[in-house]
C-alpha cells in the first residue's frame, strides 16, 4: 500500500506565499533550490478612528517579521512589480535591514517619497539593480530546475489609458512567470485591460496553472480574454478588509467563478501558501490554522478541530496577517 507524502514535506517543493498586507501586494517565492524571490512589499496602512489617525509600516510589522519566523535573513531577489505605493512602501525597511542579492524592477522612475527613499537606500547600500523587460534573462538556469521568464513589459509597450498616469503606471508592472516541472504561476503586479490585451497575445506562453489576481481584482482588469489565455485551476487576490476600491470587484469574482478557478482572498482568507512538487499543489491558509472558539455543545468536535489546527501549525508554520 502506497502512502501519499503531503507536498509539504518534500524538501525541493517550490513554496508560495500570498502574505496578507491589507490593500496592496507581497509574494515570497521560495524556490526549490532554496533560493528567494520576494515580490512587492505591501505600503504604509493607515488607521482612523474617531479620536486619532494613526500608520504603521507594512514591511516592518508583517513582512519582516514573517521572514524571520521562516527563519530568512537574505533575499536573493527582490522584486518591484511597479513604484506604486502600495508594492514598494513596505520594502523600504525590507531593503534597510535584511540582505538583498539583487532587485528587479521596470525601470520606471516615480517621484513618491517611498520610492525615492527607496531608490536611495539601494544606492547606499550598493546593493545591484537591474531593470527588466520582456525576454530579459533572469540569471536564473534551467539547470536548478525551474525557469522564471519575464513576460511583460515589451519595450516597445506604451499605454495612454484615459483612466490617467496611474492606470499607465499600472500597466507597466513586471509580470514574471515561474514554471516548475509541470506546475507554473504568473504573477500580474497591477496590469490593466490594456496590457492584458498585450499579453494574451505571448499565447502558450502566458498558460498558467495559479495566477495573482492582476490590480487587486479591480474592475479594468482580469478580463475574459486573460483568464482564457491563462486558463488558471487557481487565483489569490491581495485586498484588504473593507477597502475603499470595492476591490475585489463583484463582476470580477463571478468571472473567475464562471471559469471555474478557486479563488483565495487576503481580506477573507489571510495569508495563502500554495505548495508545488512539480506535479501538484497543496494551499494553506491563514484561516486554516487559527483556533476557533470553543462551544459548549460541540466541546469535543470544535477541541478536535483546534487540535487539527494546531499541528498544522506546528508542520506548516504560516503567519503575515495584517
Amino acid at each position: 500500500m502506497l502512502i501519499s507524502v503531503p507536498v509539504a514535506f518534500d524538501k525541493n517543493a517550490l513554496k508560495v506565499t500570498f502574505l496578507d498586507v491589507g490593500q496592496g501586494d507581497s509574494v515570497l517565492v521560495e524556490l526549490p533550490d532554496k533560493r528567494k524571490i520576494l515580490i512587492d512589499g505591501g505600503g504604509i496602512a493607515v488607521h482612523r478612528s474617531p479620536f486619532t489617525v494613526h500608520s504603521f509600516d507594512i514591511g516592518r510589522r508583517v513582512v519582516a517579521p514573517y521572514l524571520y519566523d521562516r527563519g530568512i535573513r537574505h533575499i536573493d531577489y527582490l522584486v518591484l512589480t511597479h513604484p506604486h505605493p502600495d508594492h514598494v512602501g513596505g520594502l523600504v525597511h525590507i531593503v534597510k535591514e535584511f540582505s538583498i542579492g539583487e532587485v528587479w524592477t521596470n525601470g520606471y522612475k516615480s517621484e513618491y517619497p517611498l520610492y525615492i527613499e527607496f531608490r536611495e537606500t539601494l544606492k547606499q547600500k550598493g546593493i545591484r539593480h537591474r531593470v527588466l523587460w520582456a525576454g530579459s534573462d533572469s540569471g536564473l538556469s534551467p539547470e536548478n530546475g525551474y525557469q522564471i521568464y519575464i513576460l511583460h513589459p515589451h519595450k516597445e509597450f506604451t499605454v495612454y489609458p484615459e483612466r490617467g498616469e496611474f492606470s499607465a503606471q499600472n500597466n507597466l508592472s513586471l509580470v514574471i512567470k515561474v514554471v516548475y516541472k509541470n506546475t507554473s504561476f504568473l504573477f500580474t503586479g497591477d496590469i490593466e485591460e490594456e496590457a492584458e490585451a498585450h499579453l494574451i497575445q505571448l499565447g502558450k506562453w502566458v498558460k498558467s496553472n495559479v495566477i495573482k489576481v492582476p490590480h487587486h481584482g479591480g474592475k479594468t482588469s482580469s478580463t475574459e480574454g486573460l483568464l482564457y489565455a491563462v486558463s488558471p485551476q487557481i487565483a489569490v487576490v491581495h485586498a484588504g478588509k473593507n477597502n475603499p476600491f470595492g476591490h475585489p470587484n463583484p463582476a470580477v469574482i463571478e468571472r473567475y467563478r464562471r471559469y471555474g478557478v478557486k479563488l483565495y482572498r487576503t481580506d477573507m482568507d489571510g495569508a495563502v501558501r500554495i505548495t508545488s512538487d512539480g506535479r501538484k499543489f497543496e494551499t494553506l491558509t491563514y484561516e486554516d490554522v487559527t483556533m476557533v472558539p470553543v462551544i459548549r455543545h460541540y466541546a469535543i468536535l470544535d477541541e478536535l478541530k483546534n487540535i487539527k489546527r494546531l499541528m498544522m501549525r506546528v508542520i506548516i508554520p504560516i503567519s503575515g496577517v495584517f
